[in-house]
């Protein structure tokens, strides 16, 4: 086994096959590179598990449910798994910007009185007819 990584990247996925590919480059895509990807899928019913499985990186750790445990239980499996003392959590819906891990990890590691950091959320859509004004 490697040495522990510095930040588990936590991605549970449940039938998110039109997403989670680009989920998954833009996580790839970090400025920051010491990280596991754990991604998580809670039983999908779609092409989600072939999706995930078709990804090659050595970052990658793929584990699938054999039944469904649904959003909690699958992040606690998530928590008892991962190997790094930080942990960033995603949506198989969502994108990161390419420095999110880099800038959120800079402000935990220069202030450890803080435990939680968050992000900023810009929606996007395929149909800008579907975004807000």
């Amino acid at each position: 086994m490697t040495a522990a990584p510095t930040l588990t990247v936590l991605l549970p996925i449940c039938n998110n096959a039109a997403t989670v590919q680009q989920t998954v480059a833009s996580i790839l895509a970090q400025t920051f590179a010491d990280f596991e990807l754990l991604l998580i899928d809670d039983a999908s019913t779609d092409a989600s598990p072939d999706l995930a499985r078709a990804l090659h990186d050595q970052r990658i750790i793929f584990v699938r449910n054999p039944e469904r445990l649904e959003l909690t239980r699958t992040l606690n499996k998530g928590l008892a798994l991962a190997r790094a003392p930080f942990i960033a959590r995603i949506d198989a819906d969502d994108l990161c910007l390419p420095e999110r891990f880099e800038k959120q990890l800079a402000f935990l590691q220069n202030r450890p009185e803080i435990a939680v950091v968050g992000s900023f959320v810009q929606k996007f859509s395929d149909d800008a007819a579907t975004l807000p004004p």
